[in-house]
């Protein structure tokens, strides 16, 4: 299905680009942390992505931080004051968890890059 060749293709990506990253603290308390580079708003392909390794790799990601353009566009008006050039305005899927009709299934923290709106 599409569905699955998107989720073929982003996982062919995120070997080169992501990474989970163990950390052990000095209270043996072990963290995974999951990297994403720039992922412009696309967060259900991200989500689904760190379900698929979770279940591959049998482990659990704790923290997943967004690194660079993210795109937190919630509506059409949104689109208008984005930095990029008008064939990049797409809505994706933020506004889906900005609303609540969806919730993160994972702690993520966002690090903006060159194209946030202001």
């Amino acid at each position: 299905t599409r569905r699955s060749s998107d989720l073929r293709s982003r996982l062919q990506k995120i070997t080169h680009v992501d990474s989970v990253w163990t950390i052990n603290t000095s209270h043996s308390v072990t963290m995974k942390i999951a990297v994403e580079g720039c992922c412009h708003g696309e967060l259900d392909k991200i989500y689904e992505t760190i379900q698929f390794l979770e279940k591959k790799e049998n482990v659990k990601v704790d923290l997943l931080l967004c690194c660079g353009d993210f795109q937190a566009v919630r509506n059409e008006a949104d689109m208008k004051c984005m930095a990029v050039p008008p064939k990049y305005r797409q809505m994706q899927t933020f506004y889906k968890y900005y609303s609540g009709e969806k919730k993160a299934p994972v702690l993520t923290v966002f690090i903006g890059g060159n194209h946030e709106a202001s």
